[in-house]
């Protein structure tokens, strides 16, 4: 593992990918990424999760030809 690397993963990371694998979690991913934002907020500092930064994925079909 990298230095520093705890091996734990964020919640919103994890909901995420369950989300674009189309597994049901039964949580609002766009609310549980809103409440790790509001954390990272109160804590003053910046979070490792990567769907803090980006958002929840959108994923679209491509187009019919």
């Amino acid at each position: 593992m990298p230095a520093g690397s705890t091996g734990n993963i964020a919640t919103e990371d994890l909901v995420s990918m369950f989300h674009e694998m189309g597994v049901e979690t039964g949580l609002d991913l766009d609310a549980v990424i809103a409440a790790a934002r509001e954390a990272q907020a109160i804590l003053g500092r910046k979070l490792t999760s990567h769907s803090i930064i980006a958002g929840p994925v959108i994923w679209t079909s491509p187009a019919a030809s």
